[in-house]
């Protein structure tokens, strides 16, 4: 699962350095270019967020100034109201989804969300959490939970030794008995 933050939206707070730089330092208001007094908007599913995130979101508030306002949504509704709120342009700054090809299909990212490749975190970024959240080699988001996921294959063996297929070992041979 990963994050992403709306184009259109996003203050430059949402583009600062990760959480635990910006709770490394407090924030003077009064400095030029200050956010403090921004609200930042984070919406997910109710199963998403765990209590230790939004004790985070307080802790980076009071040492910002900027406000984080947690969107928390009904796991049935999240998806529909998510894509809505996208589509008409006023999608939270962060939002919480499935890493992958929805990326691209499912959130338009390239017209929904900031382009994150450049961020100093990007450097040490692993390739296939890259993979996972970026679309056409641009990052649009941010794993946070395991990013090796959790979706496996399963074979029906009788019908496999019916059709005479042998069980595939690479992808080339996982396509060419799809194919059969």
């Amino acid at each position: 699962m990963g994050a992403a933050a709306p184009a259109a939206s996003a203050p430059a707070a949402a583009e600062e350095a990760p959480a635990e730089e910006a709770a490394a330092e407090e924030a003077d208001p009064s400095d030029e270019g200050s956010a403090a007094g921004t609200t930042i908007t984070v919406m997910a599913s109710q199963d998403w967020v765990e209590d230790s995130e939004q004790e985070l979101g307080k802790k980076f508030e009071e040492q910002t100034g900027i406000h984080v306002d947690y969107q928390i949504v009904p796991a049935d509704q999240y998806q529909d109201l998510l894509l809505t709120r996208l589509n008409a342009g006023e999608g939270p700054d962060i939002w919480g989804a499935q890493s992958g090809f929805a990326l691209k299909t499912t959130y338009n990212v390239q017209e929904n969300a900031v382009d994150l490749s450049n961020e100093p975190w990007a450097d040490v970024y692993s390739v296939f959490s890259a993979e996972q959240t970026g679309v056409d080699g641009v990052n649009y988001g941010l794993t946070y939970y395991d990013t090796t996921t959790d979706y496996y294959m399963v074979y029906n063996k009788k019908l496999f030794e019916a059709a005479g297929a042998k069980v595939p070992t690479t992808f080339a041979e996982l396509k060419d008995t799809c194919d059969k």
